[in-house]
């Protein structure tokens, strides 16, 4: 998903008009994206050929993809320069939507109590783009980490499922046990239980829950991303190096 924030990057940021090639250029913009959504293209045909190893968590990954080509296709759109990358994200969009029916059929079939619990993440229509982007707040980084507890990692899908259900039958406060509450705000949190606590607040939005817990909703996304954030910093100047690079793309999704 990193491919994409650059590209919602590039389109938003204003151009400078000049004879030289700059980095902000439209010119140079066009060729650093054509290589990104090359780049996208070949991940997309990779998938394909390995699609009966795809897991659930796939395909809600995928539906925010959809989600981020969609509007780099409106902002192109506009543009007679982008007209022919444009037409590209037009083909890669309607390649990923036949490429995740056929994976959650496939996937209906092998674990249909799982697709049915998370269902509501894999709909066309359910992910939307923030109005507008935002800086995270160095003040709210912690001062100490706790690793994370593998048993935390077992039951971690538990609380979105309930979370998930409630709103399934009309439950606009949406429910959370005490265990859940405990879990996704636990201050100190890192690696992927942090990156996991950033989800579930993300999912109670999409989801418009109004209970008392979501009213803090936005002070614990924006604590989860400052530390997000500062993991992936220090993973940049550790030079990506494992387990790094991989915490990195998925706190970058």
């Amino acid at each position: 998903m990193r491919l994409l924030f650059l590209l919602l990057l590039m389109t938003s940021s204003p151009r400078v008009s000049s004879s030289f090639v700059k980095p902000d250029s439209p010119e140079m913009k066009g060729v650093v994206s054509s290589i990104i959504l090359s780049s996208l293209e070949q991940a997309v045909i990779f998938l394909e050929k390995d699609y009966t190893n795809t897991e659930v968590n796939d395909m809600v990954s995928l539906r925010i993809l959809q989600v981020e080509l969609k509007a780099v296709q409106k902002i192109w759109i506009k543009d007679p320069l982008f007209r022919i990358l444009n037409q590209k994200v037009e083909k890669l969009i309607e390649k990923l939507d036949k490429f995740i029916g056929k994976s959650i059929n496939k996937l209906k079939l092998l674990q249909p109590t799982y697709v049915q619990a998370f269902h509501p993440l894999l709909k066309p229509g359910f992910w939307q783009l923030p109005c507008q982007w935002i800086r995270t707040n160095t003040s709210m980084i912690y001062d100490e980490i706790h690793h994370e507890d593998a048993k935390v990692l077992d039951v971690r899908d538990n609380c979105i499922v309930e979370l998930l259900a409630s709103r399934i039958n009309e439950d606009w406060s949406c429910s959370c046990s005490h265990s859940c509450e405990t879990l996704v705000t636990k201050l100190g949190a890192s690696n992927y239980y942090l990156s996991y606590q950033l989800r579930y607040f993300l999912f109670s939005k999409m989801l418009e829950c109004s209970g008392d817990l979501f009213q803090r909703n936005k002070h614990y996304m924006d604590l989860f991303c400052a530390n997000m954030m500062k993991m992936n910093q220090d993973a940049e100047l550790n030079g990506y190096t494992f387990p790094d690079h991989g915490l990195f793309m998925t706190n970058s999704e």
